[in-house]
This record gives C-alpha cells, sequence and structure tokens, in this order.
C-alpha cells in the first residue's frame, strides 16, 4: 500500500512540475500574422498585425514564455507594448508579451502592428515555435496562421521586372577582358613583361607584416617546389610587403613587375586581402602540382 502511494504522489508531482513548466496548453495559444500593407506610410517596409488569442481555460501569463521564429527584420511598429519583438541571433527573432500584455484570459486577445521587408512569398515570416523559459532547451512547434490581403501575383511580377532591369545592364564579356586579379580591384592596367615565381623568391616585409610574410610562404610552398623564405633586405627577385597610408584601412596595392611583387597597405588586413589577390593570379593549374616555376604578367 506503501508503495502504491509513493508511485501517486511521484505522478502527481511530476504532472505539477510539467505544468508548472509548462504554464499552459501550447495549442491553446492561436497566433494569427496578418500582412496588411505594402510600402507602409510611403516607406519601403510592409506593415503587418500580428494577434495572439487564449483559445483555452486557463490564463496565458505575461513571462515565463516566448515564440522563436526565422524573419530577419521584423521589428514593432509602434509604440505598443502588447506584443514585443526581439533579436535572438541573425535571423532568429524572439516574440513574447510586452509590458502592456497583462495577462491574457479565456477567450480574450491582444495585438501588435509589427513592420518588416516582405517582397515576396519567400520573405513571409516562418519556422514558429515556443519555448518556456523553465524548459529552455524544449522547443515545442506551434501553428500560425499567416493572412496575405495582398496580391501575389502582383508582387511576384514586380520583383521579376525589377531583376529584368537589373540584369539588362550586364553587358557580355570576352575571357581576355576579365581582369586576372580577383576580387576585381578599383583600377587595373596591364604592362609589359613578367615575373617568374620561384623557391628562389624572397618575401622581404616591413617587421609589422611578419605572420602575413610566413603565411604568403607558406602558401606558395603548396605550389612551388620550396617555399621562398624571408629576409629583411632585398631588391630583386623578390616579393616586398611595405607599409603605406592609403585611404582604407583595408585597402591595399598590388604590382607585378619583371623584377620583384609589390603588395602595400597600412594594415595587416590590407596586406593579406592584397596576398589573397596575388594567389588569385595564379594559373589554375598551378594548384594541381608543385613546379619549379610559374609565370606571372606584369599588372599595377
Amino acid at each position: 500500500m506503501r508503495n502504491i502511494k509513493l508511485v501517486l504522489f511521484l505522478f502527481m508531482a511530476t504532472n505539477q512540475m510539467y505544468a508548472q513548466a509548462q504554464l499552459f496548453n501550447p495549442t491553446d495559444l492561436k497566433i494569427t500574422w496578418e500582412i496588411k500593407e505594402r510600402n507602409y506610410k510611403k516607406g519601403v517596409q510592409t506593415l503587418s498585425v500580428v494577434t495572439l488569442q487564449n483559445t483555452g481555460p486557463v490564463a496565458i501569463p505575461r513571462k515565463g514564455w516566448n515564440i522563436r521564429f526565422n524573419d530577419g527584420n521584423s521589428h514593432n511598429a509602434g509604440n505598443d507594448k502588447n506584443i514585443v519583438i526581439d533579436r535572438v541571433n541573425g535571423d532568429l527573432l524572439s516574440l513574447y508579451g510586452g509590458k502592456d500584455f497583462k495577462k491574457l484570459e479565456p477567450g480574450d486577445s491582444v495585438k501588435s502592428e509589427i513592420l518588416s521587408y516582405i517582397r515576396n512569398i519567400t520573405d513571409h515570416p516562418k519556422g514558429f515555435y515556443l519555448v518556456f523559459d523553465e524548459d529552455p532547451a524544449k522547443a515545442i512547434p506551434v501553428f500560425v496562421t499567416i493572412k496575405n490581403s495582398l496580391n501575389l501575383d502582383d508582387l511576384e511580377k514586380e520583383v521579376a521586372t525589377k531583376i529584368y532591369q537589373q540584369n539588362s545592364t550586364i553587358t557580355a564579356v570576352t575571357a581576355s577582358e576579365i581582369p586576372p586579379v580577383f576580387p576585381t580591384p578599383v583600377s587595373y592596367k596591364k604592362t609589359t613583361g613578367s615575373f617568374g615565381l620561384s623557391g628562389a623568391v624572397k618575401i622581404v616585409n616591413d617587421p609589422a607584416f611578419a605572420a602575413e610574410a610566413r603565411y604568403l610562404s607558406a602558401e606558395l610552398g603548396k605550389v612551388l617546389t620550396a617555399s621562398p623564405a624571408m629576409s629583411l633586405t632585398g631588391n630583386t627577385n623578390i616579393i616586398l610587403l611595405q607599409k603605406k597610408a592609403l585611404a582604407s584601412s583595408e585597402g591595399y596595392e598590388l604590382q607585378v613587375t619583371p623584377g620583384k611583387i609589390l603588395i602595400s597597405a597600412s594594415s595587416n588586413a590590407g596586406i593579406f586581402y592584397g596576398i589573397q589577390s596575388l594567389k588569385s593570379m595564379l594559373p589554375p593549374g598551378a594548384w594541381a602540382t608543385v613546379q619549379q616555376f610559374i609565370v606571372l604578367p606584369c599588372v599595377e
């Protein structure tokens, strides 16, 4: 008899803790997201109205729960604090009761205006799930009714028209017109001659760029039979990492002449990006197997 009472007590205690953790039945919370007006107040955002309704027998408290969903750009339109939307991380948002949300009694509902950027159906909020504060590791999927009073056909046509107009400005270029440097620099000019890249080349660097020099040596060692050595001096057959004041802290200048390769920047980031552009100049076949000698065209 004692065992039966103990089991019954544990069962009731477990149910009570579960009920406390859940606060209310998730299926009792009806959520409606109604998309009302594009270009709200002659702007670029879309106005929506979010409604929370309690269809269950017990009141839904303001605290202790929140709705997570993916959107990335929704936010409150006005000053009402019935429903609040905050960013959790990246495109993950959180929806919960604000300071004006006292308690949602059975049959009652609250609503708030929301602004977001909805261009077509792919921008609709999605992936809704409920999380209770007492059990944050458990995600409970919830159904949300999305009502769209806008004409989706017109929206799709508008988006397609804009994309077509953007693409119509693109002109085809020949392979010879494409700069061998990536990303495409602000200015580019191909000059005469070439530079012979080999393990005999020395990397001469400003002391501030020692780490970048080691990185460049290791990267070139992947395509050459020997990694270029680092040196504090040298005038020819070198790759020079030089400190130079530039307008952009992450900008750089890359110059290839028959005698040397010069990468100039004001910061470590600029030198690093310059090295990436130098690597992009290597012919694709250079990465297939190590070589003794690689020819690079002269540019500035």
